[in-house]
């Protein structure tokens, strides 16, 4: 019988805990050592599941080896990033290429340009990228590009989709406790994290998922003051939710009438399609936010847009700025931003 089994046969959480700390107790060891210098031992919460974080040494294809010298089928795969799986012998080799050429300046290279031309032949909706550090980033300047170009302050977002730290999208993720949450209908506002600002729950408008009848109440309403429609095109942080493409389709139109910025946040989603999932779903976003599944799984972000939809106050030279200053302000008198 297996050990984890209680005499009637059925898995118990104690025996499978028993099991997990005799399996992993190197990695007990490292985590109660990282204890002391980082809180929880490790600074990523998917590490949060179970007794302690499970260390890992290195990565083979789709397996990673653990410090407890453990050979474990990787089914996360850094939320899909690593597309080729670890240690890929072509990525290895162009990181390597491009670290001994250096790796850190003030000045663009050839590189960028390549990247970006290669994005915009390979999705439809793109025509102009700036790049930054991480996806987060990419999330807070695409939001920021569409107040500017707006003059509207408000963020709609959908429940159940997460897009990266910041305040603003730290809300209604995994709405706990569930009666917070308002009717299906009519979701509210709720902090998934400590420490957010009150203005939050009043600068974020919540939508539900697969409603379009709801979020063309809710959105008529905000109308003049909501900025964008940031969502995933497949929502996961809340659960794994598919959204309907007529649904997709509706806010698409629906955002065009009203005047607010559609934003589609394909960090994960890219990798469903050879053009990511609005390219499946036939849907023309106005900014697109990948992740660093485009730079090999290295902690990258990057926003688009079409050139139809780009602000009028951005120049011709808007790779240039770094990504805390992306966005040229004050706008040129006359555009959208100074309403």
């Amino acid at each position: 019988m297996d050990s984890r089994m209680n005499p009637t046969g059925r898995l118990t959480l104690e025996s499978v805990e028993r099991d997990f700390r005799r399996k992993f107790s190197v990695s007990a060891e490292v985590t109660e050592r990282a204890c002391q210098y980082i809180p929880c031992g490790f600074s990523r919460s998917i590490a949060s599941y179970g007794p302690h974080a499970i260390y890992v040494d290195h990565g083979e294809g789709q397996y990673v080896y653990t410090v407890d010298g453990h050979r474990l089928l990787d089914f996360h795969n850094n939320f899909g990033c690593n597309t080729l799986g670890h240690n890929h012998p072509a990525i290895t080799e162009a990181l390597l290429e491009a670290v001994t050429r250096g790796f850190s300046f003030g000045c663009p290279m050839v590189h960028e340009q390549k990247l970006a031309q290669i994005l915009v032949e390979r999705i439809a909706s793109v025509e102009q990228v700036v790049f930054t550090c991480s996806a987060s980033e990419a999330c807070l300047v695409a939001v920021r590009t569409a107040r500017a170009y707006t003059g509207r302050a408000k963020l709609a977002k959908l429940e159940g989709c997460f897009h990266g730290i910041a305040d603003d999208f730290q809300v209604s993720i995994q709405p706990r406790p569930l009666e917070l949450a308002g009717e299906p209908t009519d979701p509210l506002c709720v902090p998934c994290a400590a420490g957010l600002p009150p203005s939050t729950l009043t600068d974020v408008v919540v939508l539900p998922q697969n409603d379009l009848e709801a979020c063309e109440r809710i959105l008529s309403e905000e109308a003049q003051d909501v900025a964008c429609l940031m969502l995933e095109l497949q929502p996961g942080a809340g659960g794994l939710v598919e959204l309907d493409r007529a649904f997709v389709h509706g806010l698409r139109e629906l955002t065009r009438r009203l005047g607010i910025v559609f934003i589609a946040d394909e960090t994960i989603t890219l990798r469903c399609a050879y053009g990511g999932l609005q390219g499946e779903f036939g849907v023309v976003p106005d900014l697109t936010v990948m992740g660093k599944i485009i730079g090999g799984a290295c902690p990258w972000g990057r926003w688009e847009a079409a050139r139809t939809s780009w602000p009028s106050w951005v120049p011709a030279r808007s790779s240039t700025p770094a990504p805390t200053t992306a966005i040229p302000w004050p706008p040129e008198p006359g555009s959208p931003a100074w309403r």
